[in-house]
């Protein structure tokens, strides 16, 4: 990070659009945060656009004095708030699940029934715009506002997975809903260029069969009808505002503008660190890695006992199928094209900035969705990470894992493979962890497994669980963990150390460099000394509630507890059986 701020202090020419766009953002917030003067004309200007955005959303009563129910006009306000990249409209929310699909569902209770809203977000833009109200309709107002939250609000939250969905474009949807129009809402927020992702977007939208939307007694669709329609010009407009707080709230506690535009503009942060610091040669090598290690992967689900020959098909056929990322999607390379629609100019308020922001996210969302894009944008691509998505069968590898600390292609192979390869393993493992194993080649739930195989999975999912359970960890002691909490990572962290193993073990050892440090070990010794090194950490002194609430074991378990299952291991460093490391049960995978 230090290295990026330098670069964005410099504030060197440049043609790159998106990158004169993340200066841009950076420059702004440089100046509010350190200049009053600075700070106090943004925050004029924000109060003036907040307004003109309101206006644009439809007609609010508070701003006309002669409002009647003929200005409402319910559609016209929802299809107005997407334009302005809103996917929450206070009555639902269109939201992505991590997966190219888009949920029209609930709204989670965000707090909007609380009097600073009322003093300090609505009365406030008024006054800030020099127009008067009453400060009796006001309150009346969004005492009604309160009272309409109040009751969507009260519908039990359902758990996404558990809920049954349907398309959007369902005549069954449409008859619910007279008073919304989705497809244009959708539209709305689609790049207006686009209109093959249009029709994508729409494909792909499902709703949730729940009560609030589809309740016999009360729904959605009663409670629009039932609601008058100031109420709900003002509910609309008055979620609006609270939406918008933020903008102006993080005005006033703003502490790294560097932070800021990376969180903002991670796109483009991370074209800079690309086209500056990042030896682009590594994408190459990590690609070969990633397909090295679905070859070993292979080659540990061929060599099982167990597996029925139907189950090892699909498994590799899966394998096979899986779609991967390495650094940044090709769409990246073209990064300026997408980031000139936003259009970013050092007038712009703060407030207008991130609206804009907010509106270019949007439709990098929906190209996602519409199959456009691999990547889901709210991925973060500076994490020091690698990660699989089981809904899309899909691999991606951050730039950042592909940079020191962590790999140097001039890194011995083994120790290559006990780094990054390990992970590498770990993250395709989790296509055949205990819920990836229930997805296909193509992302879609289906059982693959013959009947016999997944009861047998299941038994040897027990043995991690339960070694886990009775483990005695050196910062927390024995009995205090819930193995069902972290099979799945368990069971990626066998996998991933397994298949680094075994394209280890096929090396010349003697044509391997030694590493400075451990000139006395043999490389193969190396490489375990090498991999447990990733999880190297001072003792853990958290609370034993929340070690029962991770998803991951202990550091200690992720190197003990897995070498101990590793045959490889024991004969490396001659264990006695019965020995902690070389327990006379081991819970073997594949």
């Amino acid at each position: 990070m230090d290295t990026f701020s330098e670069h964005l202090i410099k504030n060197e020419p440049t043609d790159s659009i998106a990158e004169q766009s993340l200066k841009m953002f950076y420059q702004k917030c440089e100046n509010i945060r350190i200049s009053e003067d600075d700070f106090k004309e943004n925050l004029k200007i924000t109060f003036k656009d907040i307004l003109a955005d309101i206006k644009s959303i439809g007609s609010w009563p508070l701003l006309d004095p002669k409002w009647n129910e003929s200005k409402f006009d319910l559609n016209g306000m929802l299809i107005n708030l997407a334009k302005l990249g809103k996917h929450e409209n206070g009555l639902f929310t269109l939201i992505n699940p991590g997966a190219p699909l888009m949920v029209v569902a609930p709204i989670r209770d965000d707090g909007a029934d609380d009097l600073r809203l009322r003093d300090k977000g609505i009365k406030r833009v008024l006054k800030e715009n020099n127009i008067t109200f009453s400060d009796k309709t006001v309150d009346k107002d969004f005492e009604d506002f309160l009272k309409l939250y109040r009751k969507l609000r009260k519908f039990p939250i359902e758990d996404p997975l558990e809920v049954d969905q349907i398309g959007i474009r369902e005549q069954v949807v449409k008859d619910q809903f007279p008073s919304i129009d989705f497809e244009k809402i959708l539209e709305n927020l689609v790049d207006p260029g686009n209109e093959k992702a249009m029709e994508m977007v729409k494909n792909r939208t499902v709703i949730h069969k729940i009560n609030f939307f589809f309740g016999k007694n009360e729904s959605l669709e009663t409670i629009i009808q039932k609601t008058q329609k100031r109420v709900l010009a003002n509910f609309l407009i008055f979620h609006f505002i609270d939406s918008s707080a933020s903008s102006f709230k993080n005005q006033y506690n703003i502490e790294k503008c560097d932070e800021m535009a990376t969180d903002n503009l991670p796109e483009a942060a991370l074209s800079v660190i690309v086209r500056n610091h990042f030896d682009r040669e590594n994408i190459q090598i990590v690609s070969d890695l990633v397909e090295e290690i679905k070859d070993s992967f292979e080659e540990m689900i061929q060599e099982s006992t167990w597996l029925h020959e139907s189950t090892k098909k699909a498994g590799i056929l899966k394998l096979r199928k899986m779609k991967k990322t390495i650094g940044y999607p090709e769409e990246f390379e073209n990064l300026d094209e997408i980031y000139k629609k936003m259009n970013l100019l050092p007038t712009d308020s703060f407030y207008t900035m991130l609206k804009k922001i907010d509106r270019l996210r949007g439709e990098m969302t929906m190209n996602f969705v519409a199959l456009e894009s691999l990547l889901d944008p709210s991925n973060d691509l500076l994490e020091t990470n690698a990660r699989y998505s089981m809904l899309e069968n899909y691999l991606m590898i951050m730039v950042p894992f592909m940079d020191d600390p962590l790999f140097d292609s001039t890194f011995p192979k083994y120790a290559i493979m006990a780094g990054v390869g390990s992970v590498l393993g770990h993250e395709i493992g989790h296509g055949f962890d205990e819920l990836g194993s229930g997805f296909n080649e193509n992302g879609k739930r289906k059982n693959w497994w013959q009947k016999e195989d997944s009861e047998e999975y299941k038994r040897r999912m027990e043995c991690l669980i339960d070694q886990y359970n009775n483990y005695d960890d050196p910062d927390f002691g024995k009995g205090h963990f819930n193995g069902s909490n972290t099979i799945g990572e368990m069971l990626a962290d066998g996998f991933g150390m397994d298949t680094a193993w075994r394209i280890v073990r096929k090396l010349d050892m003697e044509k391997e460099p030694k590493i400075i440090g451990f000139d006395n070990d043999n490389t193969r010794k190396i490489f375990f000394r090498v991999a447990a090194l990733s999880f190297c950490a001072p003792r853990d002194t958290d609370d034993i509630e929340n070690i029962l609430d991770r998803e991951h074991p202990t550091d200690s378990f992720r190197v003990n507890g897995v070498f101990s299952n590793m045959k490889a291991f024991v004969e490396t460093f001659n264990c006695p059986v019965g020995s902690p490391m070389n327990p006379k049960k081991k819970c073997e995978l594949f």
